[in-house]
């Protein structure tokens, strides 16, 4: 069986497409040094993200936790809290833009002891900012 790397970088055996596997270079330069997530190399080389997770294991490379950003935990509290009381933005919105369920977001709120809002504070929000929008097309 010969193995060659075709242009992606990975191995892959000229008989077996099963033993296909990216090789530990690639999978460090497009990982870490690149940061891609394991969905974008799993993607990029049609394979599911187990089997990327899998080859992270078999070469000892760390896998990061999920999320889009790596913050110190303080620093995501703060942040949460800002964009929750400044820019009131909802705990979905908050999610959405910070890659984190919002079950971590509320969680985040609730240990810097940030009061939630009620309903009817959350839809004189709302109805500001979709009357923000429509001013602004008009």
């Amino acid at each position: 069986m010969t193995n060659y790397f075709n242009s992606y970088g990975a191995i892959n055996s000229k008989r077996n497409y099963s033993s296909f596997r990216i090789s530990k270079k690639r999978l460090v330069q497009l990982y870490v040094e690149e940061r891609k997530t394991l969905i974008d190399i799993a993607e990029q080389f049609s394979v599911s993200k187990t089997t990327v997770s899998n080859w992270c294991d078999v070469y000892g490379i760390q896998k990061r936790k999920t999320g889009k950003f790596v913050i110190p935990n303080d620093s995501i509290a703060r942040a949460i809290s800002l964009m929750y009381e400044e820019k009131e933005m909802s705990i979905n919105e908050i999610s959405r833009e910070l890659g984190f369920s919002t079950t971590y977001v509320r969680s985040r709120l609730k240990s810097m002891g940030v009061k939630r809002r009620t309903k009817s504070e959350a839809l004189k929000i709302r109805s500001r900012k979709c009357m923000s929008k429509l001013q602004l097309q008009d």
